[in-house]
């Protein structure tokens, strides 16, 4: 929703910059967690299922021991970028189906931390905004960790698992704001919040 029509519907709207301090200690806390459970979770789950180089998928493996012969260590950084690709237009999908109008939605880099990030200038829900980020998250994050899964103990198993180290910084970068949101919902009940540069600062509306 726009922010003029909810000031015009009685809505008051307050803007905040979260500290720094906080904003890198939960980001640093959620990369440490998606990264650990990267890395224990990919080998625990492949021993679980009983993925070897010998199994009924080692065609997965095998695809990627082709790009890794052909690439070098090139195939890191192209995997990950392709996975950072995918990881925006998801964002961009889930953001255009809540967004009214497009030309508030962009692709910008912060000033802060030169992070890119895409969003929408409006004004949402908090749960329309949890699911802008969590569902890109969700799916990009567990499709490369299925990827991992299937290709651990294998020489290309360390593609997957550095990529998804990288592409966990931006992950963790998303999910810190929705943890802070949250917890703003629970301190002080919103109605709707605009993401104005990400995390670093944003509008909160609530009935006068």
């Amino acid at each position: 929703m726009q922010k003029n029509e909810l000031r015009e519907k009685g809505f008051d709207g307050e803007y905040i910059t979260p500290k720094k301090s906080i904003i890198g200690l939960i980001w640093f806390a959620l990369l440490v967690i998606l990264v650990v459970y990267a890395f224990l979770g990919s080998l625990l789950f492949a021993k679980i299922f009983g993925i070897t180089a010998e199994s009924e998928l080692n065609i997965i493996m095998d695809i990627t021991e082709i790009i890794s012969e052909n690439l070098g260590g090139a195939a890191i950084m192209l995997i990950f970028l392709f996975f950072l690709i995918l990881y925006f237009i998801a964002k961009a999908v889930t953001t255009r189906v809540f967004c009214k109008d497009e030309k508030q939605m962009a692709l910008i880099m912060l000033r802060e931390n030169i992070m890119p990030v895409f969003l929408c200038r409006e004004a949402f829900t908090v749960w329309q905004t949890v699911i802008i980020y969590i569902a890109p998250a969700f799916l990009i994050y567990n499709l490369i960790f299925f990827l991992s899964v299937f290709t651990a103990f294998s020489a290309g198993y360390m593609i997957y698992l550095m990529s998804i180290i990288l592409l966990s910084f931006f992950i963790a970068f998303d999910l810190t704001l929705i943890v802070y949101i949250l917890g703003i919902k629970v301190k002080s009940g919103i109605d709707y919040i605009s993401i104005d540069q990400h995390i670093f600062s944003i509008t909160l509306f609530n009935k006068k």
